[in-house]
């Protein structure tokens, strides 16, 4: 229950001595100073809608509060610009909020030895960080004047405890100070302190401010005497055996004809749909009101209205003598969370299941979604490459389109009963492909919000989607090893298939485009490449060839994990032709993800130990080995379009920027265990930046038609859109940096004039790094893999 100063912020600084950046990111990040950080945290896209106290509306009208995963987010209604509380390491599960010249803000996350921390919201500086349970933090409140402040946990026995804190001090920089923690036999859901007068009418300031507290038959009023916090159980005159749920309180005293010193109001909500009225000062039931057929989940209390929110989606808007309401509003979900602006004119209400957030103006009764975000992990997320829009594929069966620059949803895909595992933009049509854990693979319009094309030619789940450089050709990998390519040109009629006979389970796809260097260096690749013959696998027949230009080199396809230890080089136009194959030396061969340079001379592999390794295509060699760079596996990265940085993230919740300059050190170096300019910590220079409560699924940059952004995506369901500095953006001055491992033309040219001669069969052992079981009788087996190819008729 001690009170100790937050950390340093690591946000935006410069890891030179291997510091992580977990739980020392409590700073504003809704701007950056110049030249410090490269990335910024621009938009968060989420809403933690189950919770009853997810949202809060600031003394400024015009700005709310809520809770998105561990984020808190002060968002502004008419310009939708956004900053951002980072410090909470869990899903924030409670807000609380009291005015006065500092507005002060106090927030709780969930999970073991559960936080709450108070941040001041001008500044955004935290203030003090309290803990006195050890679980199952569900409510808190802030008194009005902000000098005291209650939250309700369980112990280490499992039992609810009450714990009390003054916290007059904390504005003016002093402590947080825990006075009181009750263990109470009498279940609470909620918890609400009674505002008391700004005189002494009532007494001292324990007197002043009471607690009520609501549960499973049970409505307490608690007092502080003598150190001690002490409650009344109020007597309910035959409803003892409700299920209580949630509470509102006067708003203020003498500020309407109801309510007075002596005439202070207390509502409570029940399972049943009933909302129950009680004196404070007596304790005493006065009214039972029948406000609706299912269990009310929320209630607010303005100095005109009443507002009350059921499970079915129903909000209505009653007088305070409750005789008709005067509006109603019918939801997607179950009302979760209601406030009021401060002229009480305008409310915003949360609503779960469909994590969304909505302001409704009583005086017009005009209804804006201000927020909509996904209900369940975010598992991928893929750039339109001509628009300032990205898409994201979710646990919640969604496939949303979102706007970069303003965080709005612009439309929404689902199957049903299917859940979508990876998504992937066209690269010239407004279009996008989904794969699914079912096996389908389904081709969206995103202008007509349409499916166009449905396959279902994979037995597993599908884990990659690619489309070549100009959109001609559609690849798709699953977890058993198939790879299957279909014309973009012709309804997308599946072509061909490959499959590895020792599937590596997770696949990651990347592409060098015909136009590169490498690939234009490559005379084994044809300028025109046709499919034809016969055959099945898996059932799939057809066929046809792919429409490349006549004059239009072929692509190669790079994949790593469809065959355990392999990156295999695939012809994009025929998979027929034995994919070059290059070993990895990943920790249990297991390779997480891959990118590949900008010249397509090298690739980036992740493993799952935290480890990046840079091989070049060219020789199959490893020249590169950075050990050690998260605590936890690397689930995903991205090179940014300069080629200078690169992005890694993964379950440790943590996205690093690293210089690719002083990454890698040379592969002799990297096996004693020297590396250039290294840190206390063992690290290469980065910056180590947190906005996810749970492990990174995808990270993925976005600079078409503006500037560069970093989108990333978690198991929290968080979807985070980052500022990127222009030190990322622009390409290095010295084209030939030191650590970038560039290979020559003449090597390229050489080495090709290899790979022709041989077709890709006899020396291609020597020259990529192959397991020798896979070469037999100078014939390269491709893998041990099945190639087909079928013929469609016109």
């Amino acid at each position: 229950g001690d009170h100790f100063a937050p950390p340093p912020s690591a946000m935006g600084r410069w890891a030179a001595e291997g510091e992580e950046a977990e739980g020392a990111s409590e700073a504003l990040t809704g701007s950056r100073a110049e030249g410090s950080s490269l990335l910024a945290l621009g938009r968060a896209i989420g809403l933690n809608s189950s919770a009853p106290q997810t949202a809060v509306w600031l003394p400024e009208r015009n700005v709310v509060c809520y809770a998105a995963a561990s984020l808190l987010v002060l968002h502004e209604i008419e310009t939708g610009a956004q900053r951002h509380l980072i410090g909470h390491t869990a899903r924030v599960c409670a807000l609380s909020i009291c005015g006065g010249t500092q507005t002060l803000l106090a927030s709780a996350q969930e999970g073991r030895s559960p936080t709450v921390r108070l941040w001041l919201v001008a500044s955004g500086c935290c203030v003090g960080v309290l803990c006195a349970h050890a679980a199952d933090l569900c409510t808190l409140a802030l008194s009005a004047d902000g000098a005291l402040l209650a939250a309700c946990g369980s112990d280490t026995g499992a039992r609810q405890v009450i714990a009390l804190w003054d916290t007059s001090a904390v504005r003016a920089g002093g402590a947080a100070k825990l006075i009181a923690s009750k263990r109470t036999e009498q279940h609470v859901a909620a918890l609400k302190f009674c505002a008391g007068p700004q005189d002494d009418e009532l007494g001292s300031d324990e007197e002043r401010n009471r607690l009520v507290s609501c549960g499973a038959e049970n409505v307490c009023f608690w007092r502080l005497k003598g150190g001690t916090l002490r409650h009344c159980v109020a007597e309910l005159q035959g409803h003892n055996h409700e299920a209580f749920v949630a509470i509102a309180v006067d708003v203020g005293v003498g500020r309407n004809a109801l309510s007075t010193v002596s005439n202070r109001r207390a509502f409570v909500a029940t399972a049943s749909g009933k909302l129950m009225q009680l004196r404070v000062e007596t304790r005493a039931l006065e009214f039972v009101f029948q406000l609706h057929t299912t269990m009310i989940a929320a209630v607010h209390l303005t100095e005109a209205f009443c507002i009350t929110g059921s499970v079915d989606g129903v909000l209505r808007v009653w007088p305070l003598d409750f005789s008709e309401f005067l509006l109603e509003a019918e939801h997607e979900g179950p009302v979760s969370c209601i406030e009021s602006s401060s002229d009480g004119l305008t409310i915003l209400i949360a609503i779960d299941r469909v994590n969304a957030l909505g302001l409704m103006d009583l005086s017009t009764h005009r209804y804006i979604t201000l927020v909509r975000s996904h209900q369940g992990p975010v598992l991928c997320a893929a750039a339109d490459p001509r628009r300032r829009q990205f898409v994201t594929a979710s646990a919640d069966g969604s496939v949303r389109v979102w706007d970069s620059d303003s965080g709005r949803q612009i439309c929404e895909f689902e199957a049903a009963g299917e859940l979508p595992s990876v998504v992937v933009y066209h690269p010239t049509e407004h279009a996008l492909a989904v794969g699914y854990e079912g096996g389908a693979v389904r081709v969206f319009d995103v202008e007509s919000t349409s499916m166009s094309h449905e396959y279902k030619l994979h037995t597993a789940k599908v884990v990659a989607l690619h489309f070549d450089s100009h959109g001609r050709c559609l690849f798709s990998a699953s977890t058993d090893g198939a790879l299957v390519a279909y014309d973009a040109l012709k309804d997308y009629w599946p072509m061909q298939v490959y499959a590895a006979p020792k599937p590596g389970g997770s696949v990651s796809m990347a592409l060098l485009p015909g136009e590169s260097a490498l690939v234009a260096a490559m005379s084994v690749v044809p300028t025109r490449s046709s499919v034809g013959g016969g055959g099945a696998v898996g059932g799939v027949t057809g066929g046809g060839s792919v429409a490349d230009a006549p004059d239009s080199p072929t692509d190669i396809l790079a994949v790593c994990g469809l065959e355990r230890g392999l990156l295999l080089l695939f012809h994009a136009g025929d998979l027929r032709r034995p994919p070059a194959q290059i070993e990895l030396t990943v920790s249990g061969g297991r390779a997480a993800a891959l990118t590949l340079s900008h010249d397509g001379g090298r690739a980036f592999v992740c493993g799952a130990n935290g480890s990046l390794l840079r091989y070049e295509l060219a020789t199959g060699e490893m020249t590169g080995h950075a050990p050690n760079l998260h605590r936890e596996p690397i689930e995903t990265i991205a090179l940014s379009a300069s080629g200078t940085h690169i992005v890694t993230a993964g379950a440790d919740r943590i996205i690093k920027v690293w210089p690719l300059q002083t990454l890698f050190g040379s592969v002799g170096a990297s096996k004693t265990g020297a590396r250039r300019k290294l840190g206390v910590g063992g690290l290469p220079p980065h910056q180590s930046f947190v906005a996810h409560g749970d492990g990174v699924c995808a990270v993925g940059f976005s600079s078409a038609l503006g500037a560069t952004q970093l989108v990333s995506v978690g198991r929290d369901g968080l979807v985070a859109v980052w500022e990127v500095s222009e030190a990322v953006t622009q390409p290095e001055a010295e084209e030939h940096a030191a650590g970038r491992g560039r290979t020559t033309s003449s090597g390229l040219l050489s080495t090709q004039r290899m790979l022709h001669l041989a077709d890709f069969r006899t020396t291609v052992a020597s020259t990529y790094r192959i397991a020798p079981s896979t070469v037999a009788g100078g014939r390269l087996r491709a893998g041990g893999g099945s190639l087909a190819s079928g013929a469609r008729s016109s």
